[in-house]
């Protein structure tokens, strides 16, 4: 072990950069840590707040882990500026309540062929991680990208409690930058990621994965992640899920086995809000699945330059009782729909609402609005400016209002494809420079008073 050096002055850490200003300047700053870690030369050094020297060691994940055995809770611990790689997973060790703040230009790197999470968190609550760079090395992993290397997480949550994650830069891991999961019907539960670029993983930016209820995803980057920006979930559940005010673009499908390149992705969710997020250079905006009464609301948010999978580029919901309202989406994508509620043989999709969202189509033949296999669907005061077919009722999807919606340029206002289609409500609609306004092969449809392509009232089926 090295000798033990002089006290620390408070010159001492001037590298800190936006962590000296946070711990409040020189006045108090060796108080407001509990452990202080720096490298020197290839030794990683441990001080406490006496600046007295309690731990040294080759391997950085060997030595944070020490210390964090070491906290009584609440601790924190500063990692000064400078490179770290990290051979092994560091671990809570049983401690809750710690703080983990890496400076500015704190950068920790996965060694080649580590193979392992950066940070593995069980079983544990309140910690706060934040500031600095994680990078994932996925390059020089064993199976760089390979659905077999399963062991490169850059922050892994298992059944933990009350977790933070903030202002990181995380990017290039063989599976996900951040997941959270529960096992055995224990949640993870209540964790806030806020701020961070999680970026060019494998597959998602964040996955929230089976058993995770409470999480909160608000004001991240993410770009070039294979699966989607935010995207998971499985067959197991997941519950309360607010994604808001992100940023994600630009997904890279080749790196993922599973390739849906969205925006969003989320599946088997339920209680999910995506909010005032900013969409673009996607295959798929936002994609919401799941298999029950799941009371999802999608608001607000700006897809664009999508380019859309076999069934959608826009926004795509397959859960029942799903709002979508306030949405601004633009697609180019030919006979592909800006918004898809249900499809295929899901038959999920009953009972949403789809209001007051502008849709625009720039390429030729973009769709509006589909609804498939799903009753009972309310699509009311949208603006469609598309350049095929503005609202299109197919699949055995009855007992659905289409009211108040104006469409514009279509070449089709409204279509009702098939008469397995039953009962549909169609009024109030208002049709501008529609090629026709709508056709009908649905059963027992019923009419109130549109305008149609040509400007006069309607009170009956619309040429």
């Amino acid at each position: 072990m090295p000798p033990l050096r002089r006290r620390r002055e408070e010159s001492d850490y001037g590298n800190l950069g936006s962590t000296y200003q946070i711990l409040g300047g020189a006045t108090g700053v060796k108080t407001a840590y509990n452990y202080f870690i720096e490298k020197s030369g290839s030794t990683y050094l441990a001080y406490d707040k006496s600046s007295n020297l309690v731990s040294s060691n080759a391997a950085f994940h060997t030595l944070l882990n020490a210390i964090i055995a070491l906290c009584a809770t609440p601790a924190k611990i500063i990692i000064a500026d400078g490179a770290y790689t990290v051979t092994g997973s560091i671990i809570d060790g049983g401690s809750n309540n710690v703080e983990i703040h890496l400076a500015k230009n704190a950068v920790l790197t996965l060694a080649n062929n580590a193979d392992t999470h950066m940070f593995y968190l069980t079983d544990c609550s309140g910690w706060w991680i934040h500031g600095g760079e994680l990078d994932g090395n996925e390059a020089n992993q064993t199976t760089p990208g390979g659905a077999a290397n399963t062991n490169s997480y850059g922050i892994y949550l298992l059944r933990t409690t009350n977790m933070k994650i903030s202002d990181m830069y995380i990017h290039e891991f063989c599976r996900a930058g951040i997941k959270t999961e529960g096992s055995g019907g224990t949640y993870a539960v209540d964790t806030l990621i806020v701020d961070c670029n999680v970026s060019d993983c494998n597959w998602s930016g964040i996955l929230p994965d089976a058993y995770t209820k409470g999480l909160i995803i608000r004001g991240c980057l993410f770009t070039g992640d294979g699966e989607g920006g935010v995207g998971g979930g499985t067959v197991s559940p997941i519950h309360d899920i607010l994604v808001d005010g992100c940023t994600q673009h630009d997904m890279d499908g080749s790196k993922a086995p599973v390739g849906y390149e969205a925006g969003i992705y989320i599946e088997a969710g339920t209680h999910i809000k995506v909010v005032n997020n900013h969409c673009f250079n996607c295959k798929v905006g936002i994609f919401v699945t799941a298999d029950g009464d799941e009371e999802n609301i999608i608001a607000n948010n700006t897809v664009r330059d999508c380019t859309g999978n076999a069934e959608c580029p826009g926004i795509l919901v397959k859960s029942n009782k799903t709002v979508i309202t306030g949405n601004n989406v633009e697609c180019t994508t030919a006979f592909k729909p800006c918004i898809l509620v249900g499809s295929g043989a899901d038959n999920f999709g009953d009972e949403c609402i789809i209001s007051n969202n502008y849709l625009k189509g720039t390429g030729v033949n973009v769709h509006g609005i589909q609804v498939a296999r799903s009753d009972n669907v309310i699509i009311a005061n949208n603006v469609i400016n598309v350049t095929n077919k503005g609202i299109q009722i197919m699949t055995n999807a009855s007992y659905c209002n289409i009211i108040g919606n104006r469409i514009i340029t279509a070449a089709l206002g409204i279509e009702i494809d098939n008469a397995n289609c039953t009962r549909n409500w169609v009024d109030s609609n208002n049709f501008d420079g529609t090629t026709n306004a709508a056709t009908d092969s649905g059963t027992n449809t019923r009419y109130g008073s549109n305008i149609d392509h040509a400007g006069a009232i309607v009170t009956g089926a619309m040429p």
